[in-house]
């Protein structure tokens, strides 16, 4: 199997829009659709780290997000371990939902992803924001950081 390095980037933001936290990690998988998965298992790992129980994950991979919800017999078995720790994880919340969102809505995450691929995401971008980052944040009109 080829496996390319990859970035993870997860970015969390309230009801209101505002960026309330983030993670990002760089490693390898063999395709999109692994990277993608890898980053679901991260984004809830990171709301569990954050006590958050009433979420709302978004993905850009329709893919991914037919496959977390639909029938598990039809899943990819490329990713079938994976997912089986997406479904074990869902019992951490009071209320979860996977809707797909475009790919440019889910910017900021893909940002952060990128960078991190790189090696250019510093740990500190949350709480000091590049301003490229809240450029992208304030494009979709939601609050963003200062």
């Amino acid at each position: 199997m080829d496996y390319r390095r990859s970035g993870l980037g997860v970015v969390i933001r309230d009801s209101h829009g505002s960026l309330v936290a983030g993670s990002c990690v760089s490693g390898s998988a063999s395709s999109v659709l692994e990277a993608e998965a890898k980053a679901a298992i991260l984004a809830m790992q990171t709301a569990i780290s954050r006590n958050l129980d009433n979420v709302l994950f978004e993905s850009d991979s329709a893919s991914l997000v037919q496959y977390i919800n639909g029938d598990k017999k039809k899943v990819s078995w490329s990713i079938f371990q994976l997912l089986r720790r997406i479904w074990n994880l869902h019992h951490r919340f009071h209320f979860f939902k996977w809707c797909w969102v475009p790919r440019q809505v889910n910017s900021a995450a893909n940002w952060v992803a990128s960078h991190c691929r790189r090696g250019m995401c510093p740990e500190v971008w949350v709480s000091r924001t590049p301003s490229a980052l809240v450029h992208i944040l304030s494009i979709d009109g939601l609050p963003c950081p200062q």
